[in-house]
Order: structure tokens, then C-alpha cells, then sequence
């Protein structure tokens, strides 16, 4: 009897070192401190994006111009406060005392949901991008007042040419971005989910 219970006292104590062995392997490379990292400089690139977007509402003169800024600006927040909201959840650390496939599963979702998320929504803003930068060019270009530039039929049909070229430009380039940014440390933490799984 003492044997037995000696035995299986033996294998629990085998079973949580592999365990530990485990994680350790995972933490060695840990993808969700690369992703947290990678993370933060987003946030903080995207600050200071919104704050030259402050500066060139404050700069600019123009209404409409000030309007379609203050549009971008409006969606560079949002992107910025999303992407705090996800970083304030991470849990970096693979730990014994939570479930480590779960905690890893929330945050590819999340990760990955959040980035869809944003390339989704800047097809609604990339066309704005693209209308402000063509006004202020072509103003500055001819001298005119804004109003008056775009009162002429060529020049709304060569902004509409413009978007919708721009449109799908600008929505691959930042899933490119993405990609670098993001991808390995996603294709990695996806290796250790599948990893684990395989392990139960």
C-alpha cells in the first residue's frame, strides 16, 4: 500500500516537473512579451500621431481642412485606446497558477481580432486621408482657394480616381505593417497553443 502511494506521490511529482520544463520552453521565447512590446511601441508611435494631428488643426486655417483632421484624429485615438485597452490585459508571464492555454488563446483572439479590427475601419478613413491631402496639395499647387479648386469637374473626378486607387494602396500596406510587426509573434504564440494542446 505504502508503495503505491509512494509511486503515485512519484508520478504527480514527475508530472508537475515536466510541467515546469514546459513552461520554462515557453518562456524562453515568450511571444506574448514580444507582442506586449511590440504593442506599446504602437501606442506610443500612435500619440504622437495624434498629437501632430493636434498641432496641424491648430496650424491650419482652412475649415474643411481642420474638419477632416479632426476626423483622422478621432480614429488615431480610438486605434490608440484600443490598443491600451488590450495592452492593460496582457499577462506576459506564463505562470502555474492560471490556465496557461486559455490565458494564450485570449490573447491571439484578441490580438488578432484587434488588428482585423483596425484594417477594417481605416477603409472608412483612408478615402478621407486621401480627399484632405489632395485638397491641401492642389490649393497650395494652384493657389486657390479650396472651394475653388474642387469646383472643377476634372479635378472631382481625378479625386475620386486618386481614392480609389489610394483605398486598397493604403489597406494592404498596413496589413503588410502589420505582418512585420505582428505576424511572427503571432505565428509563434500559435505554435505554443498548438503545442500545448498537443501535450494534453
Amino acid at each position: 500500500m505504502n508503495n503505491t502511494s509512494s509511486s503515485s506521490q512519484e508520478e504527480k511529482e514527475f508530472e508537475s516537473f515536466l510541467g515546469s520544463v514546459q513552461l520554462q520552453q515557453l518562456q524562453t521565447s515568450n511571444p506574448l512579451q514580444k507582442l506586449s512590446k511590440t504593442l506599446l511601441y504602437n501606442i506610443l508611435f500612435g500619440g504622437a500621431i495624434c498629437l501632430l494631428y493636434c498641432v496641424a488643426i491648430i496650424a491650419v486655417d482652412t475649415l474643411i481642412i481642420k474638419a477632416i483632421l479632426a476626423v483622422l484624429l478621432l480614429f488615431s485615438v480610438w486605434a490608440v485606446y484600443s490598443g491600451y485597452i488590450i495592452y492593460s490585459r496582457f499577462s506576459p508571464q506564463v505562470s502555474v497558477a492560471h490556465p496557461v492555454l486559455e490565458e494564450m488563446e485570449r490573447h491571439y483572439t484578441t490580438m488578432t481580432a484587434w488588428i482585423k479590427k483596425q484594417e477594417i475601419t481605416g477603409l472608412f478613413f483612408y478615402p478621407i486621408s486621401a480627399a484632405g491631402g489632395f485638397m491641401m496639395g492642389g490649393a497650395a499647387g494652384s493657389g486657390k482657394p479650396i472651394i475653388e479648386f474642387m469646383s472643377n469637374t476634372y479635378v472631382l473626378l481625378l479625386l475620386l480616381v486618386l481614392v480609389a486607387i489610394l483605398e486598397p494602396i493604403c489597406f494592404y500596406l498596413v496589413r503588410y505593417f502589420n505582418r512585420i510587426l505582428f505576424g511572427n509573434h503571432l505565428a509563434d504564440l500559435k505554435r505554443n497553443i498548438d503545442l500545448l494542446k498537443n501535450a494534453e
